[in-house]
This record gives C-alpha cells, sequence and structure tokens, in this order.
C-alpha cells in the first residue's frame, strides 16, 4: 500500500496539506482492510512529489505485478484543474493499472 501525500493549492491560493495523523489513519483502516480478505499487507508514505510518477517509481523498485489505484471521480472539471492521477499514472507507467471504483458510504 503506497499513498503519496498531496499539497492541494485551492482557486483562491490557499493550500491544504494532509496531517500526518490523517494519512497515518488512511494508512491502516486500507491496510486494515486488505488484511481483513486475507491478503498479507504493508504501507509505505514516500516524499512528496507528482502522485503517478511516485507511485510508478515504487511499483518498478518493488516489481509489481499491478498497480491498482483508486478513482476520486472528480468529474471532468475537477480532472482538467487538478490532473488526474489515474490518466497520468497509465502515461508514466508500463505496468498493468487497475482503477478502481470508490466504494458508496
Amino acid at each position: 500500500m503506497v499513498h503519496v501525500a498531496q499539497v492541494i493549492v485551492g482557486v483562491q491560493g490557499f493550500a491544504y496539506i494532509e496531517p500526518d495523523e490523517e494519512i497515518k489513519a488512511t494508512m491502516a483502516r486500507a491496510i486494515q482492510l486488505i488484511e481483513d480478505a486475507g491478503i498479507p499487507a504493508e504501507g509505505l508514505v514516500p516524499h512528496s512529489g507528482p502522485v503517478a510518477e511516485v507511485i510508478a517509481k515504487v511499483a518498478e523498485t518493488w516489481d509489481v505485478d499491478l498497480i491498482v489505484v483508486g478513482s476520486s471521480r472528480m468529474g471532468d472539471l475537477g480532472s482538467l484543474f487538478l490532473g488526474s492521477v489515474s490518466h497520468s499514472l497509465l502515461r508514466v507507467t508500463e505496468r498493468p493499472v487497475l482503477i478502481a471504483e470508490r466504494m458508496a458510504n
């Protein structure tokens, strides 16, 4: 499990940086879900950077067979301004990528 911390800059110039506590909680929950399914898992929070490029680099280093990434489903307009990690990932890696739909709450 890899989580790349992001800095998100809003239209008014305000920046949101994910707090470490939020990252740890997200990672713990994701790893628990995977382990509950009977799959051993471990987590890594690499340095910040372009998310797709960091994920592709980790996948190459770990020699993974498949990259699974979640889709935020932000829509065309959001993707236009913020970019789409899944689309970028498809361009920067030769490894297969599975884009998982977000679970309904």
